[in-house]
């Protein structure tokens, strides 16, 4: 990179605030992604089924509805 102008030093400093930054956003959009695959693969919901879950401390619940 060197020969080329550019500093070695200096990309390897923005890859790695790059990565600390994304690591956080990165974990919590993969963490999502694979909980509605897991949930998808092991009893996909139906329309018009009442489902009721505990999130963060807090009871949800509802019916299941298909939206375009």
């Amino acid at each position: 990179m060197e020969l080329l102008g550019f500093s070695t030093q200096t990309w390897l400093t923005a890859g790695g605030l790059g990565t600390v930054l994304l690591t956080p956003a990165g974990r919590g959009i993969f963490t999502n992604f694979l909980s509605s695959a897991m949930i998808h693969a092991t009893r996909p919901f139906v329309v018009n089924e009442w489902i009721q879950t505990k999130i963060e401390d807090y009871e949800v619940s509802g019916t299941v509805e298909f939206r375009i």
